[in-house]
């Protein structure tokens, strides 16, 4: 018998949440009112934070939605004197891709087959081909 000693190394990684990151990822998932609530109350308990100014988040989105309501209303309000047709719009996104030639006859075949609320008006066996 001829004993052989033998060395190996095994090399392994083990991720560790600590409280510190446990609390940073729950920040994280807070909304901007929560976590503002959040701020408020940790000054409240704790007499050695201070507070300077906490911003309001509520009125910045607020009028962040305001504005673009306005501008997709000038945006729609701008597409409907033109009269444009969801078939017309439809053509006109395939237009700009970059598609083979039988690829693009078939979706603007496709978008012809649409109606206004964009669904199909015709069947599934109707578009297979036989």
């Amino acid at each position: 018998m001829n004993p052989r000693v033998q060395l190996a190394a095994k090399q392994t990684v083990n991720l560790r949440m600590n409280g510190q990151i446990k609390q940073s990822l729950q920040m994280l998932q807070l909304s901007s009112c929560d976590l503002t609530a959040m701020i408020r109350e940790e000054v409240n308990d704790n007499p050695l934070l201070e507070l300077e100014a906490v911003p309001d988040f509520s009125m910045r989105r607020t009028s962040r939605i305001s504005n673009s309501v306005r501008h997709a209303d000038a945006l729609y309000a701008h597409r409907s004197d033109r009269h444009e047709t969801l078939e017309s719009a439809l053509i006109g996104q395939i237009g700009v891709l970059p598609l083979q030639p039988a690829v693009r006859r078939a979706a603007e075949f496709l978008a012809g087959c649409v109606n206004e609320a964009g669904y199909l008006t015709v069947s599934v066996e109707e578009l297979a081909p036989t």
